[in-house]
Protein backbone atom coordinates (compact mmCIF):
# COMPACT_ATOMS: atom_id res chain seq x y z
CA UNK A 1 0.00 0.00 0.00
CA UNK A 2 2.75 2.45 0.96
CA UNK A 3 4.64 1.86 -2.27
CA UNK A 4 1.48 2.42 -4.31
CA UNK A 5 0.83 5.71 -2.53
CA UNK A 6 4.44 6.73 -3.03
CA UNK A 7 4.00 6.15 -6.75
CA UNK A 8 0.77 8.17 -6.72
CA UNK A 9 2.64 10.99 -5.02
CA UNK A 10 5.53 10.84 -7.47
CA UNK A 11 3.21 10.73 -10.47
CA UNK A 12 0.80 13.43 -9.26
CA UNK A 13 2.32 15.49 -6.45
CA UNK A 14 -0.26 18.21 -7.07
CA UNK A 15 -2.82 15.88 -5.44
CA UNK A 16 -1.08 16.45 -2.13
CA UNK A 17 -0.77 19.62 -0.13
CA UNK A 18 2.70 18.65 1.05
CA UNK A 19 4.89 15.69 1.92
CA UNK A 20 3.94 16.15 5.58
CA UNK A 21 0.29 15.81 4.59
CA UNK A 22 1.09 12.58 2.76
CA UNK A 23 2.91 11.14 5.75
CA UNK A 24 0.07 12.15 8.07
CA UNK A 25 -2.48 10.40 5.87
CA UNK A 26 -0.33 7.30 5.68
CA UNK A 27 -0.02 7.20 9.46
CA UNK A 28 -3.78 7.57 9.82
CA UNK A 29 -4.43 4.78 7.35
CA UNK A 30 -2.01 2.48 9.13
CA UNK A 31 -4.02 2.60 12.38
Amino acid sequence: MLERRMRDFEESPEKFVSWEEVKRKLLENRK
